[in-house]
């Protein structure tokens, strides 16, 4: 026999006296029940394997994937890095490229200005000494003969002499580290040189008051004050001179230059009797690109004898032999301007003398006419 309520076998005698009113069951029978039981409980924890087996296979791949991904992350930090590190060496180098083509744009400046003023040196001293001997040993006439060409020679390299050579502060240029830089094979780059120095040959000047000037009329111009790589200047500060003088004279103007903060200048200034003129613009002690300019000064004003048109073809109404001061002409034989074709300006202007401004003074007609001479052709 098998007690169920002691799980233990037991004979006969003792199932009456110590396990009476137990649940007592034959072996074979016990046995089988609990064979039942077992096997149930093997099913079960054989499905409970085989799932345990696929979430195991699973948890495997997903380490397996996990270590891949993390092989494709080192490969992409490092890639971004190696890229990063190349593109701040590269950075770097351009960097100091800058700074060497600044330190030797100026050492050209330098050098430029020096051998300038060696030369102006050089010519003093050789007006010096001939006036010196013209007047301490030359006869009366030969002083008299020579007088007129010592005066004018010592008045141009006098003139020609800028009385104020500003030098550039090597402070000046300074390096920012927090400045975007821009991109740099793709990334972007912190750090950039401040400072760079203006560059006169590149500065420009434009307006009305370089051209032609009436009596007693306000006239001006902008001066564009540029760098060595030609690109406007928006800062301001650089004080620049001007000096206007009468060619025939040593009549001089005084301009007033106003700064506009933005890297330009405008001068005015009024011409009291006509003449020509000498316009000189320094930037840091040397002429800007065009300096000295050439003003004219008249008397009178001219009226315009012409037209304030668009074109000679819409003007004339299709007319070829138009001509316009201006000086385009246009293909098939037209003698006159047209709109987009070689030589006209962009603008309504004047048909007399292709000035642009409405209320303005007649340039004349031979200012601009023997552009007029030439003809576009269609080849």
């Amino acid at each position: 026999m098998f007690c169920e309520s002691c799980f233990l076998p037991t004979c006969r005698d003792c199932a009456f006296t110590d396990h009476r009113g137990h649940d007592m069951w034959p072996v074979a029978e016990s046995a089988g029940k609990h064979r039942e039981k077992l096997q149930k409980a093997l099913m079960k924890t054989e499905t409970q394997m085989a799932d345990l087996e696929v979430t195991l296979h699973g948890v495997e791949e997903a380490g397996g994937v996990l270590r891949q991904r993390a092989k494709e992350l080192r490969g992409e930090v490092e890639t971004f890095i190696e890229g990063y590190v190349n593109a701040l060496r590269e950075h770097k180098a351009q960097l100091i490229r800058d700074i060497e083509e600044e330190v030797e744009q100026r050492e050209q400046v330098l050098k430029l200005r020096g051998a300038r003023i060696q030369q102006q040196l050089q010519d003093l001293h050789i007006a010096k000494d001939f006036t010196r001997d013209l007047v301490g040993q030359g006869p009366d006439f030969h002083l008299l003969n020579a007088q007129g060409l010592a005066l004018s020679r010592m008045k141009e390299l006098i003139q020609g002499t800028p009385r104020e050579v500003e030098l550039e502060d090597p402070s000046a240029i300074q390096f920012s580290p927090g400045e975007v830089a821009g991109l740099c094979q793709g990334y972007r780059m912190f750090g950039a040189l401040q400072g760079k120095g203006v560059d006169p040959a590149r500065c420009e000047a434009q307006g009305e008051g370089l051209r032609s000037v009436l009596i007693g009329q306000v006239k001006s111009f902008l001066l564009c004050c540029k760098d060595t790589c030609g690109v406007p200047v928006h800062l301001g500060g650089l004080q620049p001179s001007v000096t206007i003088m009468y060619k025939d004279s040593a009549r001089s103007i005084s301009p007033s230059i106003e700064e506009n903060q933005d890297g330009t200048y405008l001068i005015s200034y009024r011409a009291p009797v006509p003449g020509e003129l000498s316009v000189s613009v320094y930037v840091r002690g040397r002429h800007i690109q065009g300096s000295p300019f050439k003003v004219k000064v008249t008397e009178r004003s001219y009226r315009h004898s012409g037209i304030y048109h668009c074109c000679t073809f819409c003007s004339s109404g299709g007319q070829k032999d138009a001509r316009c001061g201006c000086g385009g002409t246009m293909p098939g034989g037209y003698l006159g301007c047209g709109h987009g074709h070689m030589g006209h300006p962009g603008h309504f202007h004047w048909s007399c003398c292709g000035a642009a401004m409405e209320k303005s003074d007649c340039l004349g007609v031979c200012a601009l006419a023997p552009r007029g001479l030439l003809r576009s052709v269609v080849l």
